[in-house]
C-alpha cells in the first residue's frame, strides 16, 4: 500500500513536511493504525493510547523520522511505540509506525526485522511476535 496516497485520499491532511505535520496525520488516522482512545500531551511521550496490537494503554511518541527519537536523546524505556512518517533509525527495539507506508516494523534486538502492514493486516500475528520477543 502507498500510504501517502492512501491517507492523503482519505484524510484530505497535506503530506507531512515536520513533526507538526506527523501530529496532524495522525490525529486523522489513528484508528487505522489500530489505536484508539488518544490523548496528546504537550509533554514527552507525545500521546497515550489504547493498542490494540498490544491490548492495553500505551505510550507513543511521534517523530517526523524515527531518528529524531534518537537525537532528542528520548528514553526508550518510557514509550511503547514510535509514529513517524519516515522510519529510518531500523536498530530501534520499539514498534515503529511508519504512516507514509502503513507498516509497523519491529526490530527483533539481534538482526532481523518484521515488517507488517497494520492497516490491511492481521493482527494476532504482531501480537504473537511481539509477545514471544517479551521487549514491549
Amino acid at each position: 500500500m502507498n500510504g501517502n496516497l492512501y491517507l492523503n485520499k482519505k484524510y484530505k491532511v497535506p503530506t507531512p513536511q515536520n513533526e507538526a505535520g506527523v501530529v496532524l496525520l495522525f490525529g486523522a488516522c489513528f484508528s487505522d493504525f489500530k489505536f484508539s482512545d488518544v490523548s496528546m500531551q504537550a509533554k514527552y511521550p507525545d500521546a497515550t493510547a489504547y493498542s490494540y496490537v498490544l491490548s492495553r494503554k500505551v505510550s507513543i511518541e511521534l517523530e517526523y523520522a524515527s531518528l529524531n527519537f534518537i537525537k532528542h536523546n528520548h528514553d526508550i524505556n518510557e514509550i511503547d511505540f514510535i509514529v513517524c512518517w519516515s522510519h529510518d533509525a531500523w536498530w530501534i527495539e520499539k514498534p515503529v509506525v511508519e504512516l507514509r507506508s502503513g507498516n509497523i516494523y519491529i526490530y527483533d534486538g539481534l538482526s532481523s526485522i518484521r515488517i507488517y502492514d497494520l492497516v490491511a493486516g492481521d493482527i494476532q500475528e504482531i501480537k504473537d511476535f511481539l509477545k514471544n520477543m517479551k521487549k514491549v
